[in-house]
Parts: structure tokens; C-alpha cells; sequence
């Protein structure tokens, strides 16, 4: 008997060591398959995803280009705005009673601009831009989207995102011309900022932070003007604290996307996803502040 049950034991484990084999040569015949198969999956990638991010490119060029003709076509129902120059004078009545220069505050109009054509400008700068990614630059559009790169984004931002906060600074109340440029220079260079964030390997946070500060700088100039239009003078439209807001949530949604993107997180450490998602904001945050400033602006 009890030789009866040691050959059973014996056999058992005979039984056994051939499933353990018949499971390692399973998982090895996996791994040769999926070896295989990778280089080819990397290989179709490689081709479609390129070709869908020319179809949005595309796409973004067609709906912003739209979009600034139908704006153009609309500026003879849209408000002009008066640009001034701000500047110290001699008051001449005063200093003749008090027997001493007395200097005032005083302004001189320099020219008035229809919104309409600012907000077809930005739309336009654009639907520029994603010509060209479409087109003459697109080999080096390509290269640099694999590399978790795109100067030519950062620069439409610049002057797109900088114009943009023009208008909505002057639904705000602001006139004087000096103001409007440090307004668009602080939004164009919290763009160029994220730039050197985005080709910065690792991605520099000093750079980050300058960018999101100049930003921040730009919507409190127009804030002030918001605030005190409440506070001392009479409420603006309920229009333009919604465009406001919403130019407000599309900075801190990108400065958010910089961020994700450049320690990739998650999904965001996928190049060709960031660069549709990049695409994304653009043509919302842009459309919904073209819109609803020529909706504020009508006659």
C-alpha cells in the first residue's frame, strides 16, 4: 500500500510538470506574437495619427476662417471703441491762481477701432496658423508633436490669445493705448512663457510660473476696471462679466494643460491626445470670446 500511494504522488507530479511547461510555452508564444505585432502597431500609428491631425488642422483652419468673415461681414453692426493717450498737462487756471505750475490728468483721442475687426483678427491669425501646420510646415509640425512640441501654437496664442484679451479689455472700459499694449504684451508673453516650458527637457517650472504670473497680471487690469465700474460708476452689461469669465477660465484651463502635459500625467503623456486637446481649447475658448464680445458690442 504504501508503495501504491508514493507512486501515486509520483505520478501526480508527472502529471503536473507537463501544464506547468504547456503554460511557459504559452506565455513565451505571447510574448514572440506580441514582439512581432508591436513594431507593426507602432508602424500604423506612426502613419494614421499624423493624417487625423492634418484632418484637424484642416477642420480648425475651415471653422476659424469662417468665423472671421462672418465677424467681418457683421463690423458695420458692431460698436466702435475710442483709444486715448493718457498723459500729465499744465492746467493754465489753476496755475495762474495758485502762482505754481499745477499739472492734471488729461487725455487726447488718438483713433476709435471697430471690435468687429479686432475679434476678425484674432480668428484670422488662426485659421492662419492651421493653414500653415496643414500645410508648408507640416513635416516640422510632425517631427516636433512626437517630441511633445509645437512653436507655431505658442505663437498663434501670442497674438491670437493677445488681441483677444484687447477686446475684452476694451468691453471692460479700458481706452488708454498704454494699458491696451501691456495688456497684450502680458498675455502674449504668458504664451511664449509656456513655450520654453514645453521645449524645456525637464520641463522648466521657472518659466511655468512667469507665464501663468504674466497671465494672471492681465486679467487684473481688466478685473479693476470690472470692479470699478460697480463700485463707482454704473454695472456693465451682464454680458461682458461673462465674456470676462469665460477668457478667465480658458487661461486657467491651458495653464492647467501646460502643466498636465509637461509632467505627463496620464493620458496627457500621449504627444498626439495633448495636441488634439491643445486643438480643442483653442477653438472653443477663441469662438466662445469672439462671440459673445460681438454679441456685447451690437448696436
Amino acid at each position: 500500500m504504501a508503495k501504491k500511494k508514493s507512486s501515486g504522488k509520483a505520478s501526480a507530479k508527472g502529471a503536473k510538470a507537463p501544464v506547468a511547461k504547456a503554460g511557459t510555452k504559452a506565455k513565451v508564444a505571447v510574448k514572440k506574437q506580441a514582439a512581432v505585432a508591436t513594431p507593426v502597431l507602432q508602424e500604423r500609428v506612426a502613419v494614421e495619427q499624423p493624417v487625423r491631425l492634418q484632418r484637424w488642422n484642416v477642420a480648425l483652419a475651415a471653422l476659424f476662417g469662417v468665423q472671421a468673415a462672418v465677424v467681418a461681414l457683421l463690423s458695420g453692426s458692431v460698436h466702435s471703441f475710442q483709444v486715448m493717450a493718457g498723459f500729465l498737462a499744465q492746467d493754465p487756471l489753476q496755475t495762474a491762481a495758485q502762482g505754481h505750475t499745477v499739472l492734471v490728468f488729461a487725455v487726447h483721442h488718438l483713433f476709435d477701432v471697430n471690435l468687429a475687426w479686432l475679434v476678425a483678427a484674432f480668428l484670422g491669425v488662426a485659421a492662419i496658423a492651421h493653414v500653415l501646420l496643414a500645410t508648408g510646415r507640416r513635416p516640422v509640425y510632425e517631427a516636433g508633436i512626437v517630441r511633445g512640441m509645437n512653436p507655431t501654437r505658442w505663437r498663434e496664442y501670442a497674438l491670437a490669445g493677445g488681441l483677444a484679451a484687447v477686446v475684452v479689455a476694451m468691453l471692460a472700459g479700458v481706452q488708454d493705448a498704454g494699458l491696451l499694449a501691456a495688456v497684450f504684451g502680458l498675455s502674449a508673453a504668458a504664451a511664449l512663457c509656456f513655450q520654453i516650458t514645453e521645449r524645456s527637457d525637464p520641463a522648466s517650472w521657472l518659466s511655468f510660473l512667469v507665464g501663468k504670473g504674466t497671465g494672471v497680471l492681465a486679467l487684473l487690469a481688466i478685473g479693476y476696471y470690472l470692479l470699478a465700474g460697480v463700485l463707482y460708476g454704473s454695472a456693465l452689461p451682464a454680458l461682458v462679466y461673462v465674456t470676462f469669465g469665460v477668457a478667465a477660465a480658458g487661461f486657467g484651463a491651458l495653464a492647467v494643460l501646460v502643466w498636465l502635459a509637461g509632467h505627463g500625467k496620464g493620458k496627457f503623456a500621449n504627444t498626439l491626445l495633448t495636441e488634439r486637446v491643445y486643438m480643442g481649447l483653442s477653438l472653443v475658448g477663441l469662438s466662445a470670446v469672439a462671440w459673445l464680445a460681438v454679441i456685447s458690442a451690437l448696436k
